[in-house]
């Protein structure tokens, strides 16, 4: 299936995150299994899912209008609820699409490539801390 969208409001970039989010949760006991940074303690998928579940579960109702609004949310949420090493890397990539994407009321293509290099940057930058 082929979905060619352009821009995203906020509506659509929660779905598209939630979609992820959804993605991950299928694949979490993979990546358990194949869980060796820092330490091979299984347990990467796991704190990757109860970091990102609360923003699938808290904003399903919500009535996203801004992108930059959805992802203050969504990247307060996971920081808020980061668990283990891994779950506080993924939340610290939310945090720089969230510094990314400020003041954007759409998501075009450069925009949410520029997000994706600042996010992994942010997680990146995580790790020296």
């Amino acid at each position: 299936m082929s979905i060619k969208i352009k821009i995203l409001d906020g509506q659509q970039l929660y779905n598209v995150i939630t979609a992820g989010i959804n993605n991950l949760v299928a694949h979490q006991k993979t990546l358990d299994e194949i869980n060796v940074f820092p330490v091979p303690d299984g347990d990467t998928g796991t704190n990757m899912v109860f970091t990102l579940l609360p923003v699938v579960s808290d904003y399903k109702n919500y009535d996203f209008k801004r992108a930059d609004e959805a992802m203050l949310l969504m990247a307060n949420t996971a920081l808020d609820s980061a668990r283990g090493n891994s779950g506080t890397i993924i939340a610290q990539f939310y945090y720089g699409l969230n510094k990314s994407f400020k003041n954007l009321e759409t998501i075009d293509v450069q925009s949410f490539a520029k997000g994706l290099k600042i996010g992994y940057e942010s997680a990146f930058d995580s790790l020296a801390n």
